[in-house]
C-alpha cells in the first residue's frame, strides 16, 4: 500500500511537524532486508573508522610531507607560531630523543614590546622559529642557522679575565624587526646537505632570485626564489650544497656571499662555522696525556662526578653540584682572586662567602661529622651588560665553581683553568623589561680558547658563536661592498650531551636557555688554541 503522511507547512508556522498517520491510515513497515543493509553499512563505516584511528598520524604526515620538494615543505611551514611550537609537529621524522620537548624553542624571547627587543633577541626569535622549522622535516640530522650582523665589542671584563661583553647589532640604519637575513643549513641523514637563505621584505624589490659567490671555488650560481605568504620575505633554496665548500665539517672555514637579484649592489657574508667536537675526542687530543687528570687522578672532565651522582640520587646536576662537597684549594679559591680585580661597585655581584657547614649524621655510629664545603660564586647576570654600567643584554643569573692551575698562582692544581657552570632558568618576565634573552650574554673570547661542554644534563643546548669580520679572519675576500656594513656572522646550533663547542681567540660566544629548570655545564679555559677546520685541542 503507499504510505501517506501528514505534513503542515503553515506559514505562520516556521517549524515543520512531525508526520503522523491518520488513523484509517496504515504505518509503513520497511522489510527486513534493509535493517540489514543498514546494519552492515554501520559495521563497515566503523571498522573503517576504527583503522583509521589507529594508523599512526606522524608516519603519514612523514611520507606526505616526503614528498613535496624542500622549498614546498618550508613554505609549508613558514610563518606558523602555533605550530613552530607544537610538539607534536617537530615530531614528524624525528627519532625519539629528537621527538622530546626539548627540542622545542619558545618564540617569544624578549617579550611582547617588539621596540624593546635587541638585536641579540631579534636573532634569537629567528635562529629558534628556524630551528623548530628545520627539526621538524623529515631526516634532518643536524641544523645551523647564520646570520651576518655586526658584533660589538664592550672591552668590560666582569670577572677578570679575558672575556668581554659584547653585543650584536645590524647597523644603525636597520630599523626592521627582524635580521635582514637569516640563513640555514639543514644536513639529512641519507641525502647529504642542503641550505636556504631568508632576505626581509624590507630589503627587497622584485626580485625573484638570490645570487650566490663562493670565492675559494671561484664560482658564482643562481637560485630560483619566492616570496612568504605573509610576510613577504623572499625565500631561495639551495637543495644541493657543493661538497667542494667543506661545509659537512662544523669546524669549516669557506664563506659564501649572497644577495637578492637583481638590483642589489651589495652582499651578505655567510658561512654555518660551528667548532664542535664530541667530549670524548677533546680528551684524548689534550697532549701531554698528563694534563687529561688531576695530581690525585681525577679525570679533567667532571672530576668530581656530578652526572653520576645526579643519576644516582635522582636529582639534577644542578642539585648535585649545589649539595657536593669541593675540596680546597683546588676549588673556588678564584673567588678570593676575582673579589680583588673587580670594581668595588660591582663585588655585590658575587656572593663571596667562601664556606658553609653541613653536619652528617652517620646512620649507624650516631656520630656527627662537619665538613666545609664550597659555595659558588653568583654572578646576575652572566656577561649581560654592555660594558660596565651600560645596557642589559641578557637576564638570569649563574653558579660557577672554579678549579684553577697552580700557574695563576692560587694554590689550585688543575692542568688549566676548569670550571662546573650553571645557569638560571628561563625569566620571561626579566627578558620582557630589558627585551633581552635569559643565559648568558654575547662575550668575546680573550684567553687562548674556551670550550663549553654539554656533560652533565641529558638534554640539548643552544649553543652561538660569532666571528668578526669573518672573510679576513679566514683569509677570503669578499666581491664587493657589504651590505649595511654587516662584515661579522653569527652561527647558532643544539649542541647535544657528550658534545662540546670550542671558542678561540678573537672569537665571540653565547647561550640562552628556553630550560623550566636551571641548566649545568662545564667550561675550559685552556692554552691550546685550535687551527684550521678541526677544533681540537692543538698547539
Amino acid at each position: 500500500m503507499e504510505a501517506r503522511y501528514s505534513i503542515q507547512q503553515d506559514e505562520d508556522d516556521e517549524a515543520q511537524s512531525t508526520p503522523t498517520p491518520s488513523s484509517s491510515q496504515h504505518v509503513f513497515t520497511p522489510p527486513r532486508w534493509l535493517f540489514a543493509v543498514l546494519l552492515l553499512s554501520t559495521f563497515s563505516l566503523a571498522i573503517a573508522l576504527i583503522v583509521v584511528a589507529t594508523k599512526s598520524p606522524s608516519r603519514n604526515a612523514s611520507a606526505n610531507i616526503a614528498s613535496l620538494s624542500l622549498s614546498e615543505q618550508l613554505l609549508l611551514r613558514m610563518d606558523n607560531a602555533s605550530v613552530l611550537t607544537n610538539p607534536g609537529f617537530i615530531r614528524l621524522g624525528l627519532s625519539s630523543l629528537q621527538a622530546r620537548q626539548d627540542w622545542v624553542l619558545p618564540l617569544d624571547w624578549g617579550g611582547s614590546d617588539p621596540d624593546a627587543w635587541t638585536a641579540d633577541t631579534l636573532f634569537a626569535r629567528a635562529a629558534s622559529a628556524e630551528l623548530n622549522r628545520v627539526w621538524a622535516l623529515p631526516d634532518v640530522v643536524d641544523a645551523i642557522i647564520a646570520a651576518p650582523t655586526s658584533l660589538q665589542d664592550s672591552l668590560y671584563h666582569p670577572y677578570g679575565d679575558g672575556q668581554s661583553n659584547a653585543r650584536m647589532s645590524f647597523g644603525s640604519s636597520w630599523m626592521v624587526r627582524s635580521p635582514p637575513l637569516v640563513a640555514t643549513l639543514i644536513k639529512f641523514g641519507h641525502s647529504g646537505m642542503a641550505c636556504y637563505f631568508r632576505f626581509a621584505a624590507a630589503l627587497l624589490g622584485s626580485q625573484q632570485q638570490v645570487q650566490v659567490r663562493a670565492p675559494r671555488l671561484n664560482r658564482s650560481f643562481m637560485l630560483n626564489a619566492q616570496r612568504v605568504p605573509g610576510s613577504n620575505d623572499l625565500l631561495a633554496v639551495m637543495d644541493k650544497v657543493d661538497d667542494g665548500l667543506g661545509w659537512a665539517v662544523l669546524g669549516h672555514t669557506q664563506l659564501v656571499f649572497v644577495r637578492p637579484f637583481p638590483d642589489f649592489d651589495d652582499w651578505f657574508p655567510v658561512f654555518f662555522r660551528q667548532p664542535v667536537q664530541s667530549s670524548a675526542a677533546m680528551i684524548a687530543d689534550i697532549s701531554p696525556a698528563a694534563s687529561r687528570s688531576f695530581p690525585d687522578a681525577k679525570p679533567v672532565l667532571d672530576s668530581e662526578g656530578i652526572k653520576a651522582s645526579a643519576a644516582q640520587q635522582g636529582v639534577t646536576p644542578f642539585q648535585a653540584l649545589m649539595s657536593h662537597s669541593f675540596a680546597r684549594p683546588r676549588w673556588n679559591t678564584a673567588v678570593r682572586l676575582i673579589a680583588r680585580v673587580l670594581p668595588a661597585t660591582h663585588r655585590h655581584r658575587f656572593f663571596l662567602t667562601l664556606f658553609c657547614t653541613r653536619h652528617t649524621r652517620h646512620i649507624h655510629t650516631h656520630t656527627t661529622y662537619t665538613n666545609t664545603c664550597i659555595q659558588p660564586y653568583q654572578p646576575d647576570p652572566v656577561h649581560g651588560t654592555y660594558g660596565e654600567n651600560g645596557p642589559v643584554t641578557a637576564v638570569g643569573q649563574g653558579w660557577t665553581w672554579v678549579a684553577l692551575p697552580s700557574s695563576a698562582g692560587s694554590g689550585g692544581d688543575a692542568p688549566f683553568k676548569v670550571l662546573y657552570t650553571c645557569f638560571q632558568q628561563r625569566q620571561p618576565g626579566k627578558e620582557a623589561v630589558h627585551g633581552v634573552v635569559s643565559g648568558g650574554g654575547w662575550h668575546r673570547i680573550g684567553d687562548p680558547a674556551e670550550t663549553i661542554f654539554n656533560s652533565l644534563e641529558s638534554a640539548p643546548l643552544v649553543v652561538g658563536t660569532g666571528f668578526q669580520n669573518a672573510a679576513k679572519e679566514f683569509s677570503q675576500e669578499a666581491p664587493g661592498a657589504l651590505a649595511h656594513g654587516l662584515a661579522d656572522v653569527v652561527t647558532v646550533r643544539w649542541l647535544a650531551p657528550g658534545e662540546a663547542l670550542v671558542t678561540r681567540r678573537p672569537d665571540f660566544h653565547w647561550f640562552f636557555f628556553q630550560s623550566s629548570s636551571n641548566v649545568c655545564t662545564e667550561e675550559w679555559v685552556h692554552p691550546c688554541v685550535p687551527a684550521g677546520d678541526q677544533p681540537l685541542f692543538q698547539c
